[in-house]
């Protein structure tokens, strides 16, 4: 009867170890994948290379240019663009200007051809980290130069600043 005490108490802490692993193996595969997005996307900006939106409008004979920067954070949420619409809705990102809506603008994913996995961009169309939210951007001339960017995820709390953050893919 000891014996199968023994045993059962051996096969209850081997579970539990390996149960253990297995939490740790999860974390490092969503960390590792919302990484290489991270990568992707700071990569196909870059190569990008447009910071700034501009819309005409009026006539050919008297055209209004409005300038909207930065680019793939025209509504400056610090989230990287989804399917712009003034009004947001589920599967519409808000606080877009009417103009940047009409201009044909379809948001950072559809614009950089990005071909991420479908669980990776949400039904707004923006592209999202493991932990299911959007990648964060950021343009701040004195940190990253006058051209340079971040992007980033807010980790697995969705929490900024705190230490679970992925602050990857700066450019300058």
């Amino acid at each position: 009867m000891i014996e199968i005490l023994v045993v059962i108490a051996i096969i209850a802490v081997l579970a539990s170890a390996g149960i253990a692993a297995a939490g740790y193996v999860q974390a490092t595969s969503r960390r590792q994948g919302t990484e290489a997005v991270i990568e992707a996307i700071t990569a196909r900006i870059a190569a990008h290379g447009r910071r700034d939106l501009v819309v005409t409008s009026g006539s050919a004979a008297q055209p209004i240019f409005r300038t909207f920067a930065p680019l793939f954070d025209l509504n400056t949420n610090g989230e990287i663009d989804g399917a712009p619409a003034v009004t947001g809705d589920a599967e519409h990102e808000g606080g877009f200007d009417a103009a940047i809506v009409g201009s044909g603008y379809e948001g950072a994913v559809d614009m950089l051809a990005l071909t991420l996995p479908s669980e990776r961009i949400n039904r707004r169309r923006q592209p999202i980290d493991a932990w299911r939210h959007p990648l964060q951007i950021s343009f701040h001339p004195t940190n990253f130069g006058p051209r340079g960017f971040q992007v980033w995820s807010l980790g697995k709390d969705g929490i900024a600043g705190t230490v679970d953050d992925l602050p990857r893919g700066v450019r300058p």
